[in-house]
């Protein structure tokens, strides 16, 4: 038999949920040609890799990425392979790097997806890259940040962005409507780009209006645009944010099963850490949330003691709000630390550092919000998947510090679901053939033969990843090898060795 690699012995868990099995796996080329109970193959002259005591599985696709701009500058996605992820779903909450005009500071540019997945798999990266188009992005490239609503002109104009990106091969739409420009549309404007997915399979992914007190009705809302276009709806890592509204899980599950009983095709994702991360901005409440440009507004005196009296009469858990990253050089030191320990280095109150704080190039906030038994409830829905809300980066990428997430999401999520009582065979097809068929991502997700090669060769007692918000560029652990498109793309005893075999995968 000519074939390149056989896995030999493992245990293999298919994706599929089904029971695991032990087998033989070979790869020829691209693709899985054979598949056999151990010991049965001729296997003369084939490159063999000793599966025993190790379990095998799809490659892990993260649903809910952001690594339009990243994996241009780091191909070798060291966060990403390092925790057996093969595949990413990119443009999520709204925002799309990959179709508007763009120039890096090392001459790479790119007009629209045709050209910037042109410009991706020049790059030879270790991961593959699934796009879906965002709505703030769409926005912006036709009306601006402004707080307007769209004019016909405008939604036409945005509608047929959309429709060319979705077919140059864009996975589906999505929108961040909790954020500027995204929360200036109404409910119909949304609707009426989503209704470009009428008759496809692809989905509206959105990070919902709201995920407090009004997170029912930002989902009835979700409903509604869904309705409007495929009927498929996607939800950005569910969630209950701050404990008043923990409570409100129970009719959050009952809203998604009533649309699922409905016809509607819904499912979400999900990362298995109780803090989220976002923009500092994520404190201020109406109608300061609006503003554009938060950093002028600071800048006047009278705007900024406006904002911190604000700030002062929420009385925020500032020891609950970490900073990861502000872009600046200066504030190195203050990197993965609470507000409130800031402030008292700084000699200010938690309030006046947080304003500090958002005059600067970008701070990036982790956020204590979330509570362990709403997060294994949400993870154990079946049609739950894994979705980082992260980004590639490098190990010896030092400058950001990023959330832990990033590197760690997938062993965790699959720690998490096992200390919660789920199947192994579970956990991994919500790492797998779950998001592929959510995102049509055709022969990948599941072990079968004439599959695409896309795998990862694990130890399952060891897998989980332990980085945290100080140390978060670290390899998960129990991840042994990495396979993209038939091909070594992270070995755990070389983890300098990167392959080179990802490409940005149109879904048409």
């Amino acid at each position: 038999m000519s074939a390149s690699i056989a896995i030999c012995g493992s245990r293999i868990y298919d994706g599929s949920g089904s029971q695991p099995y032990f087998g033989d796996v070979v790869l020829e080329d691209n693709l899985i040609r054979k598949i056999s109970p151990p010991g049965q193959l001729n296997l003369t002259g084939v490159e063999k890799i000793d599966g025993r005591g190790l379990c095998l599985a799809p490659g892990f696709i993260d649903a809910h990425g952001h690594s339009d701009l990243p994996l241009v500058q780091y191909p070798r996605a060291d966060s990403r392979i390092s925790q057996g992820v093969t595949t990413e779903v990119c443009g999520n909450c709204g925002f799309s790097k990959t179709i508007a005009s763009t120039k890096l500071e090392d001459g790479c540019q790119w007009t629209d997806l045709a050209s910037y997945a042109e410009v991706l798999n020049r790059r030879q990266p270790a991961i593959n890259l699934v796009a879906l188009v965002g709505h703030s992005t769409l926005r912006t490239m036709v009306i601006g940040d402004q707080d307007v609503p769209a004019k016909p002109a405008d939604i036409e104009a945005m509608q047929k962005i959309l429709a060319r990106a979705l077919q140059q091969g864009a996975a589906g739409f999505s929108s961040g409507l909790w954020y500027i420009p995204g929360k200036f549309a109404d409910t119909a404007e949304v609707a009426a780009l989503n209704s470009v997915l009428k008759g496809t399979r692809k989905p509206y992914a959105t990070h919902l209006r709201d995920e407090q007190g009004e997170v029912v009705a930002a989902i009835e809302e979700a409903k509604t645009i869904a309705r409007a276009g495929s009927g498929i709806l996607q939800i950005s890592h569910l969630k209950t944010l701050g404990q008043p509204y923990w409570h409100l899980l129970d009719r959050i599950l009952d809203s998604i099963e009533a649309g699922r009983r409905e016809g509607l095709k819904i499912t979400a994702d999900r990362y298995p850490y109780l803090y989220n991360g976002t923009s500092l901005r994520m404190v201020l409440p109406p109608p300061l949330d609006r503003i554009p440009d938060i950093k002028a507004f600071l800048q006047n005196q009278d705007n900024l003691q406006e904002t911190i009296a604000t700030l002062q009469a929420l009385q925020l858990d500032w020891d609950g709000i970490v900073v990861a990253d502000t872009g600046e050089e200066r504030d190195h030191d203050i990197r993965g630390r609470s507000i409130k320990d800031i402030a008292a280095l700084w000699g200010q109150t938690p309030e006046q550092a947080c304003c500090e704080l958002m005059l600067r190039t970008y701070t990036f906030g982790l956020f204590r919000t979330m509570c362990q038994e709403n997060l294994e409830r949400i993870c154990r829905q079946e049609w739950v998947c894994a979705g980082s809300d992260g980004e590639v980066a490098n190990f010896n990428d030092q400058g950001r510090r990023r959330h832990p997430r990033a590197f760690g999401t997938f062993p965790r999520f699959f720690r998490t679901l096992i200390q919660a009582g789920c199947q192994p065979q579970e956990a991994i097809r919500k790492m797998t053939a779950l998001p592929a068929a959510v995102f049509n991502l055709r022969n990948r997700g599941l072990i079968k033969e004439k599959a695409i090669a896309d795998l990862v060769l694990f130890n399952e007692d060891k897998l989980d990843a332990k980085m945290d918000f100080l140390n978060p560029h670290q390899p998960a652990q129990g991840i042994e090898r990495v396979i993209v498109a038939g091909k070594t793309a992270f070995l755990a005893e070389n983890p300098e060795f990167r392959g080179n075999n990802g490409k940005f995968l149109q879904v048409l």
